[in-house]
């Protein structure tokens, strides 16, 4: 049976650590610029999702998990960004009034994709944010990870912004 529901750090740590380590090496794979690097430890991963979860905590968002059969195959995490800062004048001036949903980080084991997981972690959490007034649903995606941007892009995402670099 599956179901998504909030993440519970007393239960699932552990495993949401194995499947964070697990989407870390993916992007490290994938990264053409060798910017990205896999977690060190199992420590890493953990310090990585306490973050995640204090963020999700004190930014009104959500952080969600994808069980199948008793076994955590998949996550979303997200943020709600109310773009209020009175402070970032160059964002108030030049930028009508938003709400950001954000999500910051969203997987499905690769043996469980194409089972329409990914997008049933998108609608789940894109559901909290509508609920919390969000204007925008805003993601970042490396350009190296095609696959996932082609699945973005299916999903109806278009490109925005784009970010670049040089190195130095």
């Amino acid at each position: 049976m599956e179901q998504i529901r909030d993440y519970r750090p007393d239960t699932d740590e552990a495993e949401v650590s194995t499947l964070l380590k697990e989407f870390q090496e993916h992007l490290a794979t994938v990264d053409q610029e060798d910017e990205i690097r896999s977690f060190v430890s199992d420590a890493d991963a953990r310090r990585y999702l306490d973050k995640m979860v204090n963020d999700s905590t004190e930014m009104n968002g959500k952080f969600l998990v994808l069980e199948l059969d008793g076994k955590l195959v998949g996550f979303i995490q997200g943020i709600i960004d109310p773009r209020n800062d009175q402070s970032d004048v160059m964002y108030q001036t030049t930028h009508n009034a938003q709400i950001e949903g954000w999500i910051g980080l969203v997987y499905v084991r690769p043996e469980y994709r194409g089972r329409r997981f990914g997008i049933k972690l998108i609608e789940a959490i894109k559901q909290h944010f509508i609920a919390n007034g969000c204007t925008t649903l805003r993601l970042l995606v490396a350009r190296d990870n095609t696959n996932t941007v082609n699945f973005y892009h299916k999903y109806g995402f278009t490109d925005r912004d784009v970010e670049m670099a040089m190195p130095l």
